[in-house]
């Protein structure tokens, strides 16, 4: 939600490529509709983006199901697979109605060959983290693959506050440059 959060606050183009055509049509996400109008049965969040450019890709969206997205955010390129639900005529936002992602794929930008592990449950990484005003948590980490330089670990959503924890000295870094 927070990546979608900031792709609408920043006003980020995102590509939007539809099955059977090899146009990457510009869009921007201009809303997450917290309240889904488009099924009685599901009640998920929905993204709404405006109209495609070039033009033409506004008729050819409404007959996919499927529909690919790609961002850049912090210089990373990310991609994901939506659902396509239909036309958003809800005054002020007019466009088009998609589901959020399962999941988001950050593109590999590490450059050395990687070493992965079949059974990554069986390797793990162990280590303590506090901030300085609270008991120091302990975080054991499945490790997905390693390199000479670093190892890729696996953050479940039990250990999403680690990420908070490492990205927050990040995030005041950018907001000061």
């Amino acid at each position: 939600m927070q990546i979608f959060q900031q792709l609408i606050s920043d006003k980020i183009e995102i590509k939007v490529q539809l099955k059977g055509d090899r146009t990457a049509f510009a869009s921007k996400i201009i809303k997450i509709n917290k309240e889904n109008t488009s099924s009685t049965i599901k009640s998920e969040p929905e993204l709404i983006i405006e109209k495609l450019v070039p033009e033409k890709g506004n008729a050819l969206i409404q007959s996919c199901s499927k529909v690919a997205l790609a961002f850049i955010i912090h210089e990373n390129v990310c991609k994901c697979s939506v659902n396509y639900y239909g036309i958003s005529s809800v005054p002020p936002y007019f466009g088009f109605i998609l589901s959020l992602p399962e999941s988001i794929e950050i593109e590999e930008r590490r450059s050395e060959e990687r070493f992965t592990y079949e059974k990554p449950e069986f390797v793990s990484a162990e280590f303590k983290l506090g901030d300085g005003s609270k008991e120091k948590r302990l975080y054991n980490l499945n490790v997905l693959d390693c390199s000479s330089h670093g190892l890729g670990l696996i953050v479940t959503e039990d250990d999403f506050d680690l990420l908070q924890k490492l990205l927050s000295p990040w995030n005041r870094i950018a907001r000061n440059n």
